[in-house]
């Protein structure tokens, strides 16, 4: 699988995972190979061309406190996001398969992402 996170400058996509048997298809959708990362970065405008390609979308949000955890943040699936829940464990607990609980998002870092997330699903209709 292939994650994809919001770039500290706002406008680019970081990826990560299993990207090499998609590397040719990054690099003409203007990606390019950040060796310090070892992730590709691909501007922002790129995610819809880049869609199927099979991207999961992460996005830093505020979560809500859950287990033993007090209020903080962590990256959350987009379709996640959407639904204003997403499924954590605890560094206590170790795994979201021994605590797991629901956890409600309480408010999106990664402004940028998400917005350019939204317009992919606007295009997909």
């Amino acid at each position: 699988m292939i994650e994809g996170f919001q770039h500290p400058n706002g406008t680019h996509v970081i990826l990560v995972g299993d990207t090499y048997p998609k590397r040719e298809t990054i690099k003409r959708h203007g990606g390019v190979w950040d060796a310090n990362r070892r992730a590709w970065v691909i501007p922002m405008t790129s995610i819809i061309e880049l869609n199927f390609i099979g991207i999961g979308y992460k996005l830093e949000c505020r979560v809500a406190a859950h287990c033993h955890e007090s209020e903080g943040t962590a990256y959350v699936y987009f379709e996640d996001v959407v639904r204003g829940e997403t499924k954590l464990g605890c560094g206590m607990c170790d795994t979201p398969k021994s605590c797991g609980q629901q956890v409600p998002v309480l408010e999106v870092l990664d402004i940028e992402l998400y917005n350019a997330a939204q317009c992919l699903i606007a295009q997909q209709g």
